[in-house]
């Protein structure tokens, strides 16, 4: 029914121009600031030309956007706002919260400053489940976006080289210190919730 792209690094939507090929979508989301520096970004320029190929809308999705779903299912963007943040893609990323069966998950894309600070000024969420913002970097703030989003579990996407991401304990800890049952994809493997 629809893609959604988090932001505009290649990491998050390398795969796209072939999964058009394959599937049929029947729209895009990207955030308001997605294609802002596609002239400089060949990667960017490659996604637009086969999004365009591939004739399948492009929608913009920010802050208080929501998606129509199953009764019962919330899909929302908290952020970015309708004109972005300055700073880079990363602080643009959208952050997509999916209420189900009284359940929430949060998806936040690399979110890193200023826009985590946007997010974290709004309201503090209670979500069962949270993916790490930036693959759990350091630069997420680990400790206040645990504080403001009160996870259960935690995951965190990313290399198989986790030994060699700095800090990587240290942000394991900071969840798990407020009581967040922890996973890493490099070394838990698919994570089901």
């Amino acid at each position: 029914d629809a893609v959604m792209i988090s932001h505009a690094d290649s990491d998050h939507f390398s795969a796209l121009p072939e999964l058009l090929q394959r599937f049929s979508v029947g729209v895009i989301y990207v955030s308001p600031v997605m294609f802002d520096d596609v002239a400089t970004q060949p990667a960017l320029i490659e996604l637009k030309a086969a999004i365009d190929k591939s004739g399948v809308p492009l929608k913009l999705f920010s802050a208080g956007d929501k998606l129509r779903s199953a009764p019962g299912t919330r899909l929302e963007a908290l952020h970015p706002p309708p004109k972005g943040v300055l700073g880079s893609d990363n602080a643009n990323s959208i952050v997509l919260l999916v209420e189900y069966a009284g359940r929430r998950i949060l998806l936040p894309g690399d979110l890193e400053s200023p826009g985590l600070e946007d997010l974290m000024a709004e309201e503090p969420l209670d979500c069962d489940v949270v993916m790490a913002p930036h693959h759990g970097s350091r630069r997420s703030d680990p400790a206040g976006f645990s504080f403001w989003s009160k996870p259960e579990f935690v995951l965190f996407s990313g290399d198989r080289h986790v030994e060699d991401i700095p800090d990587i304990e240290m942000v394991k800890d900071s969840y798990r210190a407020r009581g967040a049952e922890v996973y890493h994809t490099a070394e838990d493997g698919a994570v089901c919730f």
